[in-house]
């Protein structure tokens, strides 16, 4: 299984690489919409394996902003965020580098698009009846 995973990965990425998705974003929606690739991405999530070329082409389909590959793109956020949390659990830093890469920058990407202006001031959460966590730091 692991195996067929990483090649069809492996196809996915050959196949973006000779076909830009500047050139063509329908035919990078199209291989994102294939049930075999999708559950290959997911495994390699699920498994760590292929993350730095798997997160680096997902936010490269990301920043072309088409609709359809932005929503392939977004499908996968919660399995990157269970494989960043899953290997900050399991100590094993050397695949977070490309998970924070990515998610990192999928976020900043949505806030510029979205042009929501930052606060110049933390907002720390606080509970009812509670004084906000910030003040009792203080």
């Amino acid at each position: 299984m692991e195996i067929e995973c990483k090649r069809l990965i492996s196809e996915w990425m050959k196949e973006l690489h000779l076909h830009p998705l500047r050139n063509d974003s329908r035919l990078a929606s199209q291989l994102l919409t294939k049930e075999d690739l999708m559950t290959a991405i997911h495994s390699a999530f699920n498994h760590g394996y292929s993350l730095e070329g798997v997160c680096n082409q997902l936010l490269e389909c990301y920043r072309e902003g088409d609709h359809d590959l932005t929503a392939a793109v977004m499908s996968f956020i919660p399995s990157a965020i269970w494989a960043y949390i899953s290997a900050l659990a399991k100590q094993s830093l050397e695949n977070t580098g490309p998970l924070e890469a990515l998610l990192l920058s999928i976020y900043n990407i949505s806030i510029d698009i979205e042009k929501v202006p930052f606060s110049k001031e933390e907002n720390f959460p606080s509970l009812p009846g509670h004084k906000a966590l910030s003040n009792q730091m203080l």
